[in-house]
């Protein structure tokens, strides 16, 4: 209960004064106002204090709640306050005090009269000065930026998240045209440019993400149908009254801004071309002197801007039989004029004094007013040496091709080449005879190999394949057969590569068939030997398997009762000798079981041997449905024995087995009117077991599980015994 009155409010504290007004015990009610994080006081008839908690001394300044005590609330009650309190009725309010020291409190507060102590009442008060100090201060912030909105030159929105204008300054009346009333409840798509209006969609989702802001540029129309451009900064305010905060944007009219960056972007563009042109470019006015100069100029005469502007073009550039002195340049500045391409070979002298080959490109422009001839010089002296080195390269390479061509002249080897349109762009005598032979058709170059193969669809289909592959950049082989005027068919193997230009691009393909009959033949001989082994090797699996399966049959007769179906004896010898080494080598036990059926002959005698040999075999499959181990054996032993022999099992284990097959067998209910121990054919069943040693031999269990069977037939049959070892 006292948590309660800390941690609440007034309310709290009143409701839990309430419902304690049966107490009796009044000296416990100071103690817990004492904790009230509120502050309380009780009045007595004339308006004294008897009683003030700390907090109340804190809220009024004084040194402890006992300096508070007899003095009258009137001391610290402004008149209005003191005049609500008074006042009949009075339940709660708001009012100022006064603390001891002057200064001024605004507080709430709630008067409820004491029922245990007529005549006194209880006073809780809460200091709501920051409150009210804070919201003052924010309605006057709000009337100051309210002004300052309205006056500004810029325009000041406020938009929903959505996008909704709900307020837009009177600024938009002299940037866009519009009055305020016209633009709220606008969306963006009514006002932004279709261009720009997926950047501003994007912009205001970046709003709920960045909590500094977005700024972007984007176009927005004005009253008058055109577009201007602005720049707009976008925030959140996420604390705003409306459920998700308000965006506020701040719109700047920047079209002059665009069109003054936009030409001194172009001017920079032109210069920057002008300068980091590779040519050399002069500026000459129509009495021969150098006006302007780039910095690759500048380089390649090896001096600066300064020292080449004022100087006469015709004292740096010469040229064999032509004027360059301004009558010669008014003469080229008139044939440029005329749309004439003039283009001059010339002799160009840097300031080393040096001379170079060069080509120059006169045209005529106007600047500032000024006719003036822009000179482009290209130094051409690199493509002078490498055009005579390009003719030495063409004298080399036709020699090399008559080289070559010798050589291919030479092979044996089918070698062509195509283009990528399939025509023949070279070929052997070779590659000629036999295409001709086969085929019937006349080689030579620029001839179309699949044109003229269409009568003969297969080989032109072939054609094609193996061609297209190679001149799409595939190196591959192929097999092909070719008809031999005097051998008949010939193999040739193929291979196809392709032919590449000087920048790496397939610019046709290679055919080079190389004779491979000896060896398809020799491949051919050695592939049937291949086949014939291969089918003798399969013939000899086939006979051992067969030899396998009679051994297995064999054996399975050979450990295997041929009337029931399991184990004979002579496979249980095996089976007992080979499990009683294991067993003695584990030290683990192993059970026996020895099976007789009850008065058997009689049986015999009464229905028959037929009937006999029928009746063991239930039992043997009764007994074997008892067996769920795979180490578990049932065998015949002899007549109407059967024997169980049981691994890893201890004596009650083999008891409980035996049980169920005493079981199992009843169950058949096979009739036996022959017999004495019931109606039905029963068992006697003997259990033994032990632990094999090497001391021992298996027979010492066999004869325990057999001392069992009899002992178990001398009890009356139709029973188990077992006995330990």
């Amino acid at each position: 209960m006292t948590k309660n009155v800390v941690t609440g409010g007034v309310d709290t504290v009143i409701g839990w004064w309430r419902r304690r007004k049966q107490a009796k015990d009044m000296e416990a009610l100071p103690a817990l106002f004492d904790l009230c994080r509120d502050a309380a006081l009780q009045l007595d008839e004339a308006g004294h204090i008897t009683y003030a908690n700390p907090a109340m001394a804190t809220l009024l300044e004084v040194a402890s709640s006992d300096d508070l005590l007899q003095r009258a609330l009137r001391d610290f009650c402004i008149p209005t306050t003191l005049q609500q309190l008074i006042r009949p009725g009075t339940g709660a309010g708001y009012g100022e005090m006064r603390t001891a020291n002057g200064r001024p409190r605004f507080v709430s507060y709630s008067l409820t009269p004491c029922t245990l102590q007529p005549g006194h009442q209880m006073l809780l008060v809460r200091d709501e000065t920051a409150a009210m100090t804070g919201q003052q201060t924010l309605i006057a912030n709000e009337k100051r930026f309210r002004l300052l909105t309205e006056q500004a030159k810029d325009i000041i929105s406020e938009h929903t998240l959505e996008g909704r204008i709900e307020y837009i300054s009177p600024a938009c009346r002299e940037v866009l045209g519009y009055q305020p009333t016209e633009l709220v409840g606008k969306m963006p798509h009514d006002l932004v440019h279709a261009d720009d209006l997926d950047l501003v969609l994007q912009a205001l989702k970046d709003l709920t993400r960045y909590a500094e802001g977005v700024t972007l540029q984007c176009r927005v129309l004005r009253y008058d149908g055109h577009y201007i451009w602005t720049e707009i900064y976008g925030k959140l305010i996420a604390d705003a009254p409306r459920d998700g905060g308000v965006f506020v944007l701040v719109i700047r009219d920047i079209t002059n801004r665009r069109m003054a960056e936009e030409s001194l972007r172009e001017s920079e563009r032109l210069r920057s071309l002008f300068d980091l042109a590779r040519d050399e470019f002069f500026l000459v006015d129509n009495s021969g002197r150098i006006v302007d100069v780039n910095q690759h100029a500048c380089e390649h005469m090896g001096t600066n801007r300064g020292w080449l502007i004022g100087h006469q073009f015709d004292q740096l550039i010469s040229a064999p039989d032509i004027d360059l002195t301004p009558f010669g340049l008014e003469d080229i500045y008139r044939r440029a004029c005329r749309g004439e391409q003039v283009m001059l070979d010339v002799i160009r002298i840097n300031h080393a004094g040096e001379s170079l080959q060069a080509e120059a490109l006169f045209s005529a422009i106007r600047h500032e007013g000024r006719n003036l001839l822009l000179v482009s010089l290209r130094d051409v002296s690199q493509r002078k040496r490498m055009e005579a080195e390009f003719r030495e390269s063409v004298s080399a390479l036709r020699l090399l091709h008559m080289r070559l061509f010798g050589i291919i002249e030479g092979t044996n080897d089918l070698i062509a080449a195509l283009d990528r349109e399939c025509r023949l762009i070279a070929y052997n005598t070779a590659f000629k005879q036999a295409f001709e032979y086969n085929y019937g058709l006349p080689v030579a170059l620029g001839t179309n190999l699949l044109v003229s193969l269409v009568d003969q669809p297969e080989a032109m289909a072939r054609t094609f394949t193996n061609w297209h592959r190679a001149l799409t950049g595939d190196v591959f082989a192929d097999t092909q057969v070719w008809k031999c005027v005097e051998k008949g068919d010939e193999y040739y193997e193929v291979n196809y590569c392709p032919i590449r230009d000087e920048v790496g691009e397939v610019c046709g393909a290679a055919y080079i068939g190389r004779n491979v009959t000896q060896r398809k033949v020799a491949e051919d001989s050695l592939k049937r030997a291949l086949e014939q082994l291969e089918a003798a090797r399969r013939e000899t699996e086939k006979a051992n398997l067969q030899l396998r399966q009679a051994n297995t049959e064999l054996l399975r007769q050979a450990n295997q009762d041929g009337m029931t179906g399991i184990a004979n004896r002579r496979y249980f010898d095996d089976y007992l000798a080979h499990e009683w080494r294991r067993a003695a080598r584990l030290q683990e036990s192993m059970a026996m079981i020895f099976a007789d059926v009850d008065f058997f002959k009689n049986y015999n005698d009464h229905y028959g041997h037929q009937a006999g040999d029928e009746c063991l075999r239930k039992i043997a499959n009764a007994l074997q449905d008892q067996l769920h181990r795979p180490g578990d054996l049932l065998a015949r032993y002899g007549g109407e024995e059967f024997v169980i022999l049981l691994p890893n099992t201890t004596l009650a284990g083999g008891i409980f087995i035996a049980e169920g097959m005493l079981k199992a067998v009843s169950t058949l209910k096979i009739p036996h009117a022959a017999s004495s121990a019931a109606d039905h054919v029963t068992l006697s069943l003997g259990v033994a077991a032990t632990v094999p040693s090497e001391a021992t031999a298996e027979g010492f269990l066999m004869y325990g599980a057999d001392q069992a069977l009899y002992s178990a037939k001398k009890s009356g049959r139709n029973r188990v015994f077992g006995s330990p070892i």
